[in-house]
């Protein structure tokens, strides 16, 4: 009985080991799972981050070459104009770019003085205001005339002469703070009064970044918390910024709640093995007490034959039929569960589109 019951465990062994690898190698090839996902949004991340630099970097061509013709002549002046309108934009780029922020603060000097020269004095005055607080500091106006430098002279002594205002940022996680694209200090003080854009970015991305309009008054000041806290009321200057949780990130969140139960290419890999042994197993109940060897020395209706050896493998084909259906059901059941239930999961996420806070700040001339 032994002789007759080993070729069968071999058969059945050989049979299960090539569909377990089989298995092992299908899942890495061929299913999708976590790491490819995680790939696929890393892709997606690194293409739109490519699309915004390069759209960056065009508007930093179109300013340069709309402040050139400006310079050359004032009749381009609305071009440029409309060129730097489209800073805000931009904030998050220029806040990390000294030499574009620089191109913008010389865009808006060569506009106030196509201003000047057309003779529309309050546009250039209102412009003027626009590169002082934008630059933060000192702005090389001489080298546009002296016309320009005493313009810049006047409106720098008119936006600062009270005092100038101020501007405190309470981070209560640690943040950047950003006015009108320029890096400033969390607490800032003489500042020349007007409209700011202001940005504050957490550093450690806990938060979402807070952009919004600022109107400052002489010798007031501003205060900001971030991010704004959500008991009792808001403070009139604090915008809250707990983000709603989008489809994708509610998704997210059932996906990693239910952990599968085993992995896919085991539960297909039970499955097919315990089909294989279901049909080894009947294969042996079925040649149970059959001859084993040539057809010559089987019986025949003229020679009663000779049968040294016959299949005694009856119980144990029994035993791998219940053991592959065993496993054929486990396998069945896990994958049901596990592929399923979370695709009901995700068809029960509103596909809603993302609601998101805008405050812009469109800079008039």
């Amino acid at each position: 009985m032994l002789n007759a019951i080993t070729p069968s465990i071999c058969f059945v062994v050989a049979l299960v080991l090539p569909v377990s690898a089989f298995g092992a190698v299908r899942s890495r090839l061929f299913t999708p799972g976590v790491e490819q996902h995680r790939e696929g949004e890393a892709q997606r991340g690194d293409d739109a981050i490519d699309a915004s630099r390069k759209a960056y970097d065009t508007w930093l061509l179109s300013l340069g070459a709309a402040r050139d013709a400006t310079n050359d002549d004032p009749v381009h002046a609305p071009t440029l104009a409309l060129v730097l309108d489209e800073v805000p934009t931009f904030a998050h780029s220029l806040g990390d770019d000294a030499a574009g922020r620089h191109l913008r603060n010389e865009g808006l000097l060569a506009l106030a003085r196509a201003y000047l020269v057309s003779g529309d004095n309050s546009r250039a005055r209102q412009t003027m205001n626009e590169a002082i607080r934008s630059a933060g500091g000192y702005l090389d106006a001489k080298r546009y005339g002296p016309k320009l430098a005493a313009l810049y002279r006047d409106r720098l002594v008119a936006l600062t002469g009270a005092g100038g205002a101020a501007i405190k940022v309470d981070c209560r996680t640690p943040c950047r703070v950003f006015l009108n694209e320029r890096p400033a200090a969390a607490d800032s003080r003489h500042l020349p009064e007007g409209p700011y854009r202001v940005r504050i970015v957490a550093t450690d991305a806990a938060h979402a970044p807070l952009d919004l309009p600022l109107l400052t008054q002489p010798g007031g000041s501003q205060h900001i918390t971030f991010p704004a806290i959500s008991e009792g009321p808001t403070p009139a200057a604090s915008v809250n910024l707990a983000k709603e949780a989008s489809p994708r990130r509610r998704a997210d969140s059932m996906t990693r709640s239910r952990r599968r139960t085993l992995p896919r290419w085991l539960e297909i890999t039970a499955m097919i093995g315990g089909a294989a042994a279901v049909g080894t197993g009947a294969f042996l109940v079925l040649s149970e007490e059959r001859c084993i060897g040539d057809r010559q020395t089987m019986p025949t209706s003229s020679s009663a034959g000779r049968c040294p050896r016959i299949y005694a493998a009856q119980y144990p084909g029994f035993a791998l039929i219940g053991a592959g259906s065993f496993l054929f059901t486990g396998g069945l059941v896990t994958l049901s569960i596990d592929e399923i239930l979370p695709k009901k999961d995700r068809q029960a996420v509103p596909q809603s589109p993302h609601r998101r806070m805008m405050l812009g700040y469109r800079r008039a001339f």
